[in-house]
């Protein structure tokens, strides 16, 4: 019981009044995106949060590191279109916009948590001169696919749309 309590504890202490402090939303192709940033020595660090994870996923480690660097979390739009489409294409290039829009200019280092991790690998691959380094947490790596029976037909179809050319 202990260990639940603690646990708890722990969650609501996520996005800590110094964290919240840094959030702010800004406009990208009609979506307000929630994000926080601080400006300190470049390279920028970004950090993409895993399916379900919001950016308090990282509020301790933000806050460490923009001591001395810049960083920049957001909350990814993980919503459909009105069309019922939305791909991993279209989120890498929202990010992208976004941290242009906020002044926030290449080479970036990426981190990625789960799958978060996945679309930073996909953001590395479509535009390599923008980025200096990868960090993934909990991430699978490409060779992962390489028994693809293992795999839900419907989560092969959403990996298909991140490596296209690479399953």
């Amino acid at each position: 019981m202990g260990y639940k309590l603690e646990m708890i504890q722990m969650l609501l202490k996520r996005g800590s009044s110094d964290f919240r402090k840094h959030i702010k939303t800004e406009k990208i192709d009609n979506q307000t995106i929630k994000y926080a940033q601080i400006d300190n020595d470049m390279p920028t660090i970004v950090f993409e949060n895993g399916m379900g994870a919001g950016m308090k996923f990282w509020d301790e480690v933000f806050l460490e590191i923009g001591k001395k660097n810049t960083v920049f979390s957001y909350n990814r739009n993980d919503k459909k279109d009105d069309n019922n489409k939305k791909v991993s294409t279209d989120r890498v290039e929202v990010l992208r916009k976004l941290l242009l829009k906020r002044g926030l200019k290449p080479p970036y280092v990426l981190v990625g948590h789960s799958l978060g991790g996945i679309y930073v690998q996909y953001f590395a691959r479509k535009y390599p001169s923008e980025v200096c380094g990868i960090v993934l947490v909990d991430t699978p790596h490409p060779s992962s696919f390489e028994d693809l029976s293992v795999f839900p037909k419907k989560l092969l179809r959403f990996f298909s749309t991140i490596y296209k050319g690479h399953l």
